[in-house]
């Protein structure tokens, strides 16, 4: 990039409005940038006064002057004066070899002022980037109706290929209409999907798990509510990672550890690392008490759920439980619950609503009556490979429900959607092919 690593965002926004989708993706790309070490320069028309708890409140802002939209659309001295001044403004703010983001510039009658100015400072600069957002899957009819509006001279120069720049649209299949109705080359117009922000709104403290576990990339995440004592079973989850990593899929298990600071208690988490580091997983498994000190004693609730949010997979091999009221706000929040089939309470609770898999017992009988139900595997890895890790990478892969919320979560972050889609147009030669 010729001018650091800032990228400017043309708008035309005056008004926060939180519905409207471009302010939406503008802020998305926002947090893109932001993330990834880039400086964004949001360009908006004056009177543009966001709310302090958005991402647009705090960064650098170059506000242009209100030009009103002419209806009916008329050439005269003051659409004359006002490309002027937009053109004298667009270029004061952005030097030549930058990269500009556009929202709908080249689509919208009310941007046809910016389009121009813009148009103008493109050409100009031949090494300033444009990257044009366009919203909308607008026919060609309409498109050469709104040229129109503004004479012969500006529907020729409106309905030309905008130098220097390329075309972002959210879905591959309309490329080519969108190529032809712009007056681009295909390979010059590119899919770009929209992100969400799997954390938007989330505690800060799951904000921060999110970023420095990197849970916006594991296909399985396992939220795993507990106090460490020994009918809750840690270990076997820590198994369930192990199995799903030796079948190549990467996983992440937090286990919100509270009241878990002192006896056996202690023992158990060390004995649970301890595991971690024989079956090769201590870097995907993180307990929260250690990982920010507020959950050392209590983990708040509103994280639990924000967490299950997040997360695709519970697993509660359980071998004592009343009813485990954590497995039903896992499965309000659409993970997969798979429950230890040795229980016979579970089975009672939560029916056909779960999996059920044999970790290694219970200690209550199957007649409900007090007891001890023990089960022993003779090639445990095999077992837990084969019969959980396996089945369970089928059903994040074909339930719907499942495969949707995982796809959001690792293939529509901001941060996947930026490395594998915005960052390399930020990064490469634009050529005008005109």
């Amino acid at each position: 990039m010729g001018v650091g690593k800032k990228v400017f965002i043309l708008t035309n926004f005056s008004t926060y409005l939180k519905s409207y989708s471009p302010i939406i993706v503008a802020s998305e790309q926002i947090k893109m940038l932001k993330r990834n070490g880039y400086t964004p320069v949001l360009i908006a028309a004056d009177g543009w006064n966001p709310p302090q708890d958005t991402v647009y409140h705090g960064i650098e802002t170059v506000l242009l002057s209100q030009v009103a939209y002419q209806d009916p659309p008329v050439i005269n001295d003051l659409f004359k004066e006002d490309v002027n001044l937009i053109h004298e403004q667009l270029k004061a703010a952005i030097p030549d070899g930058s990269v500009v983001i556009t929202h709908d510039l080249i689509f919208l009658p009310d941007y046809t002022k910016h389009n121009i100015a813009a148009r103008r400072l493109a050409a100009e600069c031949p090494k300033t980037r444009w990257l044009h957002w366009v919203h909308s899957a607008t026919g060609p009819n309409t498109l050469i109706a709104e040229r129109e509006m503004y004479g012969a001279e500006y529907k020729k120069l409106l309905l030309e290929k905008f130098p220097n720049s390329l075309i972002c649209y959210p879905n591959g299949q309309d490329l080519p209409r969108v190529a032809r109705n712009f007056s681009y080359e295909e390979y010059e117009v590119v899919e770009v999907p929209h992100s969400t922000d799997p954390t938007e709104n989330m505690h800060p403290m799951v904000q921060n798990l999110y970023d420095a576990k990197r849970l916006g990339s594991c296909e399985v995440l396992i939220i795993a509510p507990m106090r460490l004592d020994r009918g809750k079973n840690p270990q076997m989850i820590v198994r369930v990672a192990a199995a799903l990593k030796a079948i190549e899929t990467s996983v992440h298990v937090v286990f919100c550890d509270f009241q878990s600071t002192g006896g056996d208690k202690v023992t158990l988490r060390e004995e649970c690392k301890a595991l971690s580091i024989e079956l090769g997983v201590a870097d995907c498994i993180t307990f929260l008490s250690e990982f920010d000190d507020m959950a050392a004693l209590e983990v708040p609730h509103e994280i639990v759920l924000d967490l299950f949010t997040l997360s695709n997979v519970f697993i509660c091999p359980s071998r004592s439980e009343t009813y485990s009221l954590t497995t039903q706000e896992a499965m309000l929040r659409g993970n997969l619950c798979i429950l230890n089939h040795d229980f016979p309470a579970f089975r009672q609770i939560y029916g056909k609503k779960a999996l059920y898999r044999q970790f290694d017992g219970a200690e209550i009988g199957f007649d409900g009556f007090d007891g001890k139900i023990d089960t022993s595997h003779s090639d445990i890895n095999n077992y837990f490979e084969g019969n959980i890790a396996i089945p369970l990478k089928a059903w994040i892969e074909h339930d719907r429900v499942l495969a949707g919320k995982t796809w959001v979560r690792t293939r529509r972050n901001p941060d996947y959607v930026f490395k594998e889609y915005v960052e390399p147009l930020i990064m490469q030669d634009v050529k005008d092919e005109r």
